[in-house]
């Protein structure tokens, strides 16, 4: 089988006029304009603060602030729901049934999106590798010996979190191992896993001697980005290898204190094959909250989740602890938090992305 590459997640949010745009006849006359032409039921309820959603085979689901059930007249929160427009999630299945239509043009899909004026939220890009192009043992090793760094913008080296992760189904059978460079909370997230064993750990059969999977995850500005050069007429493949390239670095270790200056590894270099290292625009708004946002999502959520279960099985209820606690905003936080509260809709709509990526990956 050869090597491909596939988006594997799509979300996005398309702005209304008005709450006419908003009845279930509406959004369904709305998604088949998009060309999403299927059966989608209704959900008894929504998500992510939308009061209302309906879903294909739980791959593409549709959440929207539906006026009847909005319990409220307060013009604020009214206007709030109107400003959250028609949200669409399309998982990685979901992709592959958008593929299965006869009207399958991604481009073409993106490009009616970017002209409805969407903003894009997250973006999964993939390259399935069915050759053994990056034999796993080797990025443990290097993950061990230290011998991997992450770019900065200004192609300066700096850590990033990198772990690894091995799963187990209830069988014993190890559904293989998945290495993670950055923190889901972040707008690149970088994951390497055994595609195989994990179909096979939810007993998929799967007929080909080795598949593994390496996924990038972009959000915000750096999906925006992606898909406009896409239909721009880049191709995939430079895109991805490019994004990659400018991502993370496999080197081998040199005398020279500064780990700029150690070499490329050389199966890295043949697995980019030559790709020009792109940087994709990022637009960090709010910086202190994002660097805040990440060293919560490392360095706190263990914490968090341990004293959190004590509370609960001492009877306590942890999130009203904090709420009470007498500790105050320090100037630093209370600075931060003005800034928060200076940013448009769609600004705070974008943290509260970022807040929801803390923890799961």
């Amino acid at each position: 089988m050869e090597n491909s590459y596939l988006f594997d997640w799509l979300s996005f949010t398309v702005p209304v006029r008005n709450f006419n745009d908003l009845t279930v006849r509406s959004v369904r006359s709305f998604l088949k304009e998009l060309g999403l032409d299927f059966n989608f039921d209704t959900r008894e309820k929504g998500a992510y603060g939308y009061s209302s959603s309906l879903s294909y085979a739980n791959a593409i689901n549709v959440l929207y602030n539906d006026l009847e059930r909005l319990v409220t007249d307060n013009e604020a929160r009214l206007k709030q729901a109107l400003d959250m427009g028609i949200h669409i999630e399309m998982t990685g299945q979901g992709c592959r049934y958008f593929e299965g239509l006869e009207n399958n043009d991604w481009i073409e899909f993106f490009d009616l999106l970017r002209s409805l004026g969407a903003k894009f939220k997250r973006l999964d890009i993939a390259l399935d590798d069915y050759k053994k192009m990056i034999k796993f043992s080797t990025v443990k090793e290097k993950i061990r010996s230290g011998e991997v760094v992450s770019l900065s913008r200004k192609r300066d080296v700096i850590e990033t979190k990198i772990t690894q992760k091995e799963e187990f189904n209830n069988k014993g059978d190890s559904k293989g191992l998945t290495v993670y460079f950055g923190t889901r909370a972040s707008n690149i997230y970088i994951r390497f896993y055994d595609k195989k064993k994990e179909q096979e750990g939810k007993g998929i059969k799967v007929d080909v001697s080795s598949w593994q999977r390496y996924e990038i995850v972009l959000r915000n500005e750096k999906a925006t980005d992606f898909i406009e050069r896409f239909c721009e007429g880049e191709t995939f493949d430079t895109l991805y290898l490019g994004v990659l390239s400018g991502a993370i670095r496999f080197i081998d270790k040199g005398t020279d204190s500064n780990k700029a200056r150690w070499e490329t590894s050389p199966f890295w270099i043949d697995f980019l094959k030559g790709a020009e290292t792109i940087k994709l625009k990022s637009h960090e708004v709010t910086p202190e909250i994002g660097k805040t946002i990440n060293w919560f999502d490392k360095s706190v959520v263990g914490s968090v989740l341990l004293l959190s279960s004590i509370a609960e099985k001492e009877g306590l209820d942890f999130s009203e602890i904090l709420k009470d606690s007498k500790r105050e905003l320090s100037e630093r936080h209370q600075l931060i938090k003005a800034g928060y509260e200076g940013l448009n809709d769609e600004q705070k709509r974008e943290i509260a992305d970022r807040i929801r990526g803390i923890g799961v990956g």
